[in-house]
């Protein structure tokens, strides 16, 4: 029984070693990959910065020196500004940009690093201004815009 446990212990240990997460503050880019400064290895961890007065400036993971997963920024009043998704250092995924009040802005997809599908844009009052359509980076169908009043005032190609 004591050997089980002593066994069961050292595969633990071996697997919460290998998977604590780093935390860094400090990263440059070289070659397009992102490091820990002083580094010779691409970062993989969590990165984090702030403003000077202290407030959240901006958080992310990297993996082998690329972005992945979820990144948000932050106004320096401590609204967000923007929350946009990487897989392998591009943008994939949902992206929302917001205004310093906190409504959104912008919201679009992108896949493999260009805009892909519907973007929807609103002003600082939230109302909508426009939705465009995107394939691949580019535009693709039909732009809707707006009136202030939130009904449709045209569909263009």
């Amino acid at each position: 029984m004591k050997e089980i446990s002593a066994v069961a212990l050292v595969i633990s240990l071996i697997f919460t070693s290998g998977c604590s997460e780093k935390t860094t503050t400090e990263i440059e880019q070289r070659n397009g990959l992102y490091y820990a400064l002083n580094e010779t290895k691409p970062f993989t961890g969590a990165y984090k910065k702030s403003y000077p007065n202290g407030q959240k400036e901006l958080e992310g993971n990297l993996k082998g020196g690329q972005q992945i997963g979820l990144w948000t920024t932050f106004f320096e009043n401590g609204q967000k500004k923007q929350e946009v998704n990487f897989n392998n250092g591009q943008l994939n995924g949902l992206s929302i940009f917001f205004f310093e009040n906190g409504q959104k802005k912008l919201e679009g997809n992108y896949k493999d690093g260009y805009q892909n599908g519907l973007a929807t844009r609103w002003d600082k009052n939230g109302q909508k201004e426009y939705e465009i359509n995107y394939k691949d980076g580019k535009l693709n169908g039909l732009w809707t815009t707006f009136f202030k009043n939130g009904k449709k005032n045209k569909n263009t190609i």
